[in-house]
């Protein structure tokens, strides 16, 4: 079974397929509108109960994508970078310049 996530109520929608196995999971800024604190629960749960799916994240915060095993960075619609957090933090590109914002 495929399992697709759209995220209007991150929560309530978090709670309903945390019981069904998805093999892909797709997260469509799943905290861009909650605090801190609801957003590490939401990373909490992604990262316990999805552990075995391959997680598609579209987000805004840094934060939310630094544990993915890739990242793929656009541009107004043009793919910029692609990679492993680390090798795209080498590379010293448009990741690496965003981390060092986001850090500041």
């Amino acid at each position: 079974m495929i399992g697709f996530l759209y995220t209007q109520a991150p929560i309530k929608n978090f709670t309903i397929t945390s019981y069904i196995y998805a093999a892909l999971l797709k997260i469509d800024e799943a905290t861009a509108s909650v605090d801190a604190s609801t957003d590490a629960l939401i990373q909490q749960v992604v990262r316990s109960e999805f552990k075995e799916s391959t997680c598609f994240t579209i987000a805004h915060r840094i934060n939310t994508i630094m544990d993915s095993d890739f990242i793929l960075l656009m541009n107004e619609g043009v793919i910029e970078e692609y990679g492993t957090p680390s090798a795209l933090m080498e590379k010293r590109g448009m990741f690496y310049t965003f981390i060092r914002a986001w850090e500041e």
